[in-house]
């Protein structure tokens, strides 16, 4: 789970250098447990769907990985990509886990533009890539780097694409593939007002009728895997009302990336439909921070400034004269636009993310006071029970 140290996302070492492969070659890694739990992803937008293709993989090598001293493997499926993956002992969790590197195209395709770009590099990398993988996580300077183990996946894998759709079954035999317009429209109109108990109840309403993620089923026989997929793509939805509306671009974007991290590690269907409606209120809260109708041009280039920022030790003066203004001006514009001060909504962004930290890592609560802004552990506590009525341990053992 990522956290938020400074203004550095905090990783666990394996997850870490996963990242630092997939910015540097462009190519998608993810890392599994010993038993094929996802760990992490980092995978490029457009080929998400093509994930399900990496994990069949590594489910026909896993057993051979876990039964024999090979830990190495190069994978080459049928229609010419490549995939390389590394079983490797992770001593800080003292467990076993495989990252896997894919897909990487071997020919060039045949389509110019293809509807899913995956990464081609020219052939005389393609091997050099699993070194790379294999030198990142093993980098014994004494040891000469072993041939991968050659596996051919034995079948083809799934193309992701648009199915012909049977009008006859789309509107006899199931029900409606996704919430009408009307209820897409009211949901909007309600996430747009502000209203967090408005926008709660039509949600409650909405499970109640099965509607949402049990709507329909999105990876045929698998009801756990579609109700994820459902929230991945009610996620991108909710995240672009959230943009169209004037929330931060980059900041909707990863709270939309790290609640589909959260989405993949779930383990039933009820976790979802409660993610489901934690991520819609979320984004609620993001529109109406970014994007109050009432406030001023200024106004919201303050809050995203704050948003931005608050991590760090900014002041009132640090504000006024990043936007060339005096500070009594923008106090009294925060105070007239917001009902707030300026610390008092400095400290409302601080402690919401604080929330999130509590709730989703096992951080030290001293080391979330320092994350989030705060200089001392004692003022971080004092502030985060005035605004919320609990202590900070309080709130994440609740």
């Amino acid at each position: 789970m990522k956290r938020k140290v400074g203004n550095l996302p905090f990783m666990m070492p394996i997850e870490e250098k996963a990242r630092a492969l997939y910015m540097v070659t462009g190519i998608d890694v993810a890392g599994f447990d010993d038993e094929l739990g996802l760990l992490f992803s980092f995978v490029d937008y457009e080929r998400r769907l093509l994930f399900a293709n990496t994990q069949s993989i590594l489910e026909e090598i896993h057993q051979e990985m876990k039964s024999t001293s090979q830990d190495y493997y190069t994978c080459c499926t049928p229609n010419s990509h490549l995939y390389h993956a590394l079983r490797i002992y992770d001593d800080l969790e003292q467990q076993h886990r495989i990252v896997i590197m894919g897909p990487i195209a071997m020919e060039a395709l045949s389509d110019p533009k293809p509807h899913i770009p995956i990464p081609e590099p020219p052939k005389e990398q393609l091997v050099y890539l699993g070194r790379l993988l294999y030198w990142t996580y093993l980098p014994d300077e004494n040891t000469t780097i072993p041939q991968p183990v050659v596996h051919m996946v034995s079948r083809q894998p799934e193309k992701p694409g648009a199915r012909e759709i049977s009008l006859f079954q789309l509107y006899y035999k199931q029900e409606p593939l996704h919430i009408t317009y009307e209820e897409y429209h009211e949901l909007k109109t309600k996430m747009l007002s502000g209203n967090l108990p408005n926008v709660e109840g039509y949600l409650n309403d909405m499970v109640a009728r099965q509607e949402g993620v049990n709507r329909f089923s999105l990876a045929k026989g698998d009801i756990l895997r579609s109700a994820k997929n459902h929230f991945i793509a009610t996620c991108a939805i909710i995240c672009m009302i959230a943009i169209e509306n004037g929330a931060e671009n980059e900041y909707a974007r990863e709270v939309s990336y790290q609640f589909v991290e959260r989405a993949e590690n779930l383990r039933t269907r009820a976790e979802i439909v409660l993610l489901m409606k934690e991520m819609i209120l979320t984004f609620t809260t993001v529109i109406q921070q970014f994007a109050n109708s009432d406030y001023s041009a200024l106004m919201k280039e303050i809050v995203r400034y704050l948003h931005q920022h608050f991590f760090e030790k900014i002041t009132l003066k640090h504000i006024a004269d990043h936007f060339g203004k005096h500070p009594s001006y923008i106090s009294t514009k925060i105070n007239s636009e917001t009902g707030m001060s300026f610390n008092e909504n400095l400290n409302a962004i601080r402690i919401a993310e604080s929330k999130r930290l509590l709730t989703d890592t096992q951080m030290p609560i001293h080391e979330i006071a320092i994350a989030v802004g705060f200089d001392y552990q004692n003022h971080f506590s004092k502030v985060f029970k005035k605004m919320t009525g609990r202590t900070p341990l309080e709130y994440r053992n609740q």
